[in-house]
């Protein structure tokens, strides 16, 4: 006996968002948005600060230095970011609203 089963369509169901939803949505979108945004200038800002201040803690300012010293901070800039993220979900898990 041959199996012969029917794929049935899948129906789906959209519901509107109430405005607490929308204005969730948006207050995610701007605060990721903002995120990008500090992140780019660090990146942008980063080279020509560390070309100017190592040489003033003392360490010679080569394209070497300047790229570890800089990967080193902006990995601590994402750490500190995922951490608050952490705190975030704590926050979130352990208050009643």
């Amino acid at each position: 006996m041959a199996n012969d089963a029917v794929a049935l369509p899948r129906l789906t169901v959209h519901t509107k968002l109430n405005r607490h939803q929308i204005t969730g949505f948006w207050g995610a979108w701007a605060g990721w948005t903002l995120d990008g945004m500090d992140s780019v200038i660090y990146a942008l800002v980063l080279s020509p600060a560390l070309t100017e201040l190592l040489p003033k803690s003392g360490i010679k300012a080569t394209p070497a230095t300047v790229g570890y010293a800089g990967s080193v901070l902006f990995a601590l800039f994402l750490v500190g970011w995922g951490l608050s993220l952490i705190w975030v979900r704590i926050y979130l898990t352990t208050h009643r609203f």
